[in-house]
């Protein structure tokens, strides 16, 4: 659940407490019902805390827009760049090219409360693209989970890949190969199908913290082009741009 919904929650949370409060205060004032004095102090005690949790949480959200906008600009000029070298070395037309940065994070307000997850910092897309599938990426699942789990380049033609599973039932696609399903559910595989040509991944690693991985940079462009964007220099720029975010994103946000 994000930052926005949970703020969302306590926020309705705290209005139906308070609107039970004054139910309750209503019908005392009536004579129609007097609780007993406990429940009433139980009612105020929770519509007050939740009052305060609803406002500290839009209060804390409120000071990190900015720095969040910061973060995703710088970002944003990393992947331009990068976009623009891969387009120059490449030559697949741009509009068939996308250009992403996740970060590994573990929220508190997840279930279970450990559990990573990879949240997008920026994404560059031209207008050829597919839209965002619904998937929710994590280390290990997808080409871009596979990246942070193995540590390394990872790349992809996914729809050649899956080209033979286009009517598959659930038992087919369980039975395929790790490096097929990519830690996808079979729900998951339904709605990334016919969505994604090539996608190759580059870790982010963070080399002040034991080389431990951060995040990554996604590429995707169309079918069949593997040899060009899983190229010796088109990984050179994503490394390139994986160490610049390290340096002017991730590590800075510290």
């Amino acid at each position: 659940m994000s930052r926005g919904r949970v703020v969302l929650l306590l926020r309705i949370v705290a209005a139906l407490a308070a609107a039970l409060v004054a139910v309750v205060v209503g019908l005392q004032s009536a004579g129609v019902w007097t609780p007993g004095k406990g429940w009433a102090i139980r009612l105020v005690v929770l519509a007050a805390v939740l009052a305060f949790l609803s406002t500290t949480a839009t209060a804390v959200r409120e000071y990190l827009a900015p720095k969040a906008e910061r973060r995703r600009e710088d970002a944003g000029q990393v992947l331009r760049t990068a976009f623009w070298e891969i387009w120059a070395a490449t030559k697949v037309s741009p509009l068939d090219l996308g250009i992403a940065a996740y970060e590994v994070h573990r929220p508190l307000w997840n279930w279970p409360p450990r559990a990573k997850q990879m949240q997008r910092i920026y994404r560059e897309r031209a207008r050829n693209r597919m839209n965002t599938s619904g998937v929710s990426w994590a280390p290990g699942k997808g080409v871009i989970g596979y990246a942070v789990e193995r540590q390394s380049f990872v790349g992809l033609d996914v729809d050649a890949a899956w080209s033979h599973l286009a009517n598959a039932s659930e038992a087919t696609w369980l039975a395929q190969s790790d490096d097929v399903r990519l830690g996808l559910s079979f729900e998951e595989f339904k709605k990334l199908q016919g969505k994604h040509g090539v996608v190759v991944a580059m870790p982010i690693i963070d080399d002040d913290r034991g080389g431990r991985v951060v995040g990554c940079v996604a590429l995707d462009g169309p079918a069949g082009s593997s040899a060009k964007l899983e190229s010796t220099k088109v990984q050179r720029i994503l490394g390139d741009a994986s160490a610049a975010l390290h340096r002017s994103v991730l590590r800075r946000s510290r």
